[in-house]
């Protein structure tokens, strides 16, 4: 309930979290938002990095900044530190200049690091909000789910498995159609998705299916963070409780849901009479 979205509540999160440190919004979005998704860990050095330049070569909406950059962070007690940027040719490695702080305390100015800074926030919203959500869920994986299943299932819709996923499908179908024509037709999503302009976000889902294919396998929230590098000790509750060093919190909670989500479906064909072999044996299954 403390971290719902409810309007505007989140602000005052982000601002009782960075009272009295320094100002490190990005480090503390990458501690404890959905961002942490995009961390790949090196542990030949024990940072970790985030690597949006790529989105640098799409033309931003005009008066808007371009996006891209990247960031590399390191553990910091319960918390990621950033400790360099990444953004249009120019590095940061000092967060600690006055004239940035000044500019932005005072007139609300974003100059060096915190013009990068916020260039790579913008960015990871765009990634969070265009590609793992809107590409990945709707586009691409509902869609072909919503198929596979309505087609499989065609002449036995009272198959046990098709009444298991009617849930899902009728909310990816009801979350999914209106919201495209909503965001495309009406150009929404460049005001909600990415600064971008709606052709250009387009241009963004098509070449990320061409050129990163999305693999159901590597969406495996038990084996993310394998592919990621990432220590599974930092996914585990007593990581997350300890206020003393660093837990992967985002992927904490996502491990948490699949899992008691295949509890679910294990005690739904187990009241169905559907055992490993039966479901083995079933064509349709």
């Amino acid at each position: 309930i403390e971290y719902a979205s409810n309007g505007f509540y989140g602000a005052s999160v982000v601002e009782r979290r960075m009272h009295g440190e320094r100002s490190d919004m990005l480090g503390m979005l990458m501690t404890d938002s959905v961002f942490g998704a995009h961390l790949v860990y090196d542990p030949s050095t024990a940072q970790f990095h985030v690597d949006l330049s790529e989105l640098a070569s799409y033309e931003p909406i005009k008066g808007y900044a371009a996006l891209g950059g990247k960031a590399t962070f390191e553990r910091d007690g319960p918390r990621l530190r950033t400790v360099m940027l990444e953004y249009n040719g120019s590095r940061y490695s000092d967060f600690r200049i006055p004239l940035v702080d000044r500019a932005y305390e005072e007139n609300n100015t974003r100059l060096g690091w915190r013009m990068a800074e916020g260039a790579l926030i913008a960015s990871l919203l765009s990634m969070t909000n265009l590609v793992l959500h809107v590409k990945d869920l709707h586009v691409e994986i509902c869609t072909a789910f919503q198929a596979v299943t309505v087609d499989a299932f065609a002449n036995r819709p009272k198959h046990p498995m098709r009444r298991l996923l009617d849930a899902f499908i009728s909310r990816g179908v009801q979350a999914t159609n209106d919201n495209l024509r909503l965001l495309y037709d009406f150009h929404a999503a460049q005001f909600s998705l990415a600064p971008l302009p709606h052709d250009v976000q387009l241009k963004l889902i098509d070449d990320s299916i061409k050129q990163k294919p999305l693999n159901l396998a590597e969406m495996d929230m038990e084996r993310y963070g394998q592919l990621r590098q990432m220590d599974p000790g930092w996914s585990t509750k007593e990581a997350i409780g300890n206020s003393s060093r660093w837990g992967w919190r985002w992927h904490y909670r996502a491990l948490t849901v699949q899992r008691l989500l295949a509890k679910y479906l294990e005690c739904f064909l187990d009241a169905e009479g559907m055992d490993e072999d039966t479901v083995a044996s079933d064509a349709l299954s």
